[in-house]
């Protein structure tokens, strides 16, 4: 019969369990395991069986509800960026066909360089003399700007913007 060794008292435990993980197998006394560099996987029991493929038709139900989101976003994300690109045209054009003496064909070529890789962008700049106020629209229909080919999510048929700006050196007439 093997005798039970006595534990070194002058370390502590927390040195004598490192000391049992370090390389190197090593043992304190005769009844603690000693720890195997590789342990070989245990056998699939009953209930792990039962189990198997849960994980994948988790991951089947989760991962196109995970993408429909991730494309709606980058969808919306494209549609405010074009709505942003189309206001500073609006804007842009607007300022251009109200300077001292420029005309409305003016402010929408300036709106054409900014949105002319837009399919079916339709400017407008209207001067009202009697008001003495330029107003600028621009007019780009949600096909030309869609990221995704498919209606993923709502949104507007055209998207539209218009801006009014005063006229330089112009004044309005009081009839």
């Amino acid at each position: 019969m093997e005798t039970m060794t006595q534990p070194d008292l002058s370390m502590s435990l927390r040195t004598q369990r490192n000391n049992l993980l370090s390389p190197g197998p090593r043992a304190v006394c005769d009844w603690w395991p000693v720890p195997r560099a590789t342990s070989p996987r245990p056998r699939d029991t009953p209930k792990d069986a039962r189990y198997r493929g849960t994980t994948l038709a988790e991951a089947a139900i989760v991962f196109p509800l995970l993408l429909l989101v991730t494309l709606g976003a980058l969808q919306y994300g494209w549609a405010f960026v074009n709505l942003h690109r189309i206001t500073n045209a609006a804007r842009h054009g607007a300022r251009i066909a109200a300077a001292w003496g420029a005309t409305d064909e003016e402010g929408e070529a300036a709106i054409r360089a900014l949105v002319g890789d837009m399919a079916g962008a339709e400017p407008l700049v209207i001067t009202d003399h009697k008001l003495a106020t330029v107003t600028a629209t621009v007019t780009v229909p949600r096909t030309s700007v869609q990221l995704i080919p498919w209606n993923l999510l709502p949104l507007p048929e055209h998207l539209q913007r218009a801006v009014k700006m005063a006229k330089e050196g112009a004044q309005a007439d009081p009839a």
